[in-house]
């Protein structure tokens, strides 16, 4: 059975991926990700890695749903305008509605995730303290994906 949650997930250019199809409903694209197992994390051999990419180890991945296209510039302008948030720092190509948003930070992301789901009326994934951030794996909102759903 397919745990009926969303990820949204962020690049490391801080481009946020997901996708409103309707103007009045978002409709999300979801594509499901039958999970399974991989090796992550770098050979031992390799002198350039980073500590927390050693020692490399199989990693099983259940099946999660991932939304198929990026948030635009106009989605990310809907948000901005309902939650009464400022517009990141426009890119020096300008915006443009059909673009996906960029500029974001993580915790951007993960606010948008908690809104994205209180508007589908589902439980919030992120508990918000300061700067400290929990997530909830049961609760069925929106989340980015962990970084072994990420390199899966």
């Amino acid at each position: 059975m397919t745990k009926k949650y969303f990820s949204i997930f962020c690049l490391a250019s801080t481009t946020l991926f997901c996708s409103f199809i309707s103007t009045q409903n978002p409709i999300l694209e979801l594509v499901k990700i039958e999970g399974g197992s991989f090796l992550m994390g770098s050979k031992d051999d390799n002198r350039i890695a980073e500590n927390d990419e050693q020692k490399r180890h199989e990693v099983k991945v259940s099946p999660f749903e991932i939304n198929r296209l990026e948030v635009t510039v106009w989605e990310w302008k809907e948000y901005c305008k309902k939650t009464k948030t400022a517009l990141p720092k426009a890119p020096t190509w300008g915006w443009n509605d059909n673009y996906p948003i960029t500029n974001i930070t993580w915790f951007d992301a993960v606010k948008y995730c908690n809104w994205l789901s209180k508007q589908d009326g589902l439980k919030p994934a992120y508990t918000l303290a300061g700067p400290n951030v929990a997530c909830d794996f049961t609760a069925n909102g929106y989340r980015l994906p962990t970084e072994a759903e990420w390199e899966f």
